[in-house]
């Protein structure tokens, strides 16, 4: 079922829209919509943008791709298989369970793609905790499961997925040489 509201939040707005511009300020953007300037074809060079967003107008206006000339060698130490993984939180202001403090985050859902080698297509494997009760076990057994013996695993933010793991070893010492 679709929010009554989707339209009215999500607005039919062009692809070169300035307000999909990378972690692009609501005042920014109100800024450049009331100048008249609604593409990134319309930003003037001398718009004070950050580097990323710099990057990202460039990119639109050349209608070349950037590619960060580090990532040759990021990719180059990933191992197969490789997992590319994902988590899920809720951060209740009431503590949930044993140990929490207010705010904690409660992983209740990962996914996982998998390949095994370079010309294997990608496994998905996934967990959703379906019930109030504590999800910590259930999320990191499943997920220890579904990693186990990868060679490199990639995230999108990593300092999120490592501080979750954190918690679940501060929470769950017994599991701690799993994680």
């Amino acid at each position: 079922m679709l929010c009554e509201f989707y339209d009215h939040c999500n607005p039919d707005l062009p692809t070169d829209h300035v307000s999909f511009l990378p972690r692009m300020r609501t005042e920014k953007v109100d800024d450049l919509v009331a100048s008249g300037i609604v593409s990134v074809h319309q930003i003037p060079d001398e718009f004070p943008l950050s580097e990323t967003q710099r990057r990202a107008v460039d990119a639109v206006k050349s209608g070349k791709m950037w590619i960060s000339p580090e990532l040759a060698g990021e990719l180059s130490i990933l191992r197969y298989p490789i997992c590319f993984m994902d988590f899920e939180t809720i951060f209740p202001a009431l503590p949930r369970f044993a140990g929490m403090r207010p705010y904690d985050h409660v992983p209740f859902q990962w996914s996982v793609h998998r390949q095994e080698r370079t010309d294997a297509s990608m496994k998905r494997y996934d967990f959703l905790a379906e019930s109030a009760s504590d999800p910590r076990i259930p999320f990191l057994e499943s997920l220890c499961q579904a990693v186990k013996a990868a060679g490199s695993i990639v995230v999108y933010n990593q300092g999120f997925e490592a501080s979750r793991l954190d918690d679940l070893a501060r929470w769950l010492p017994e599991h701690r040489p799993e994680i």
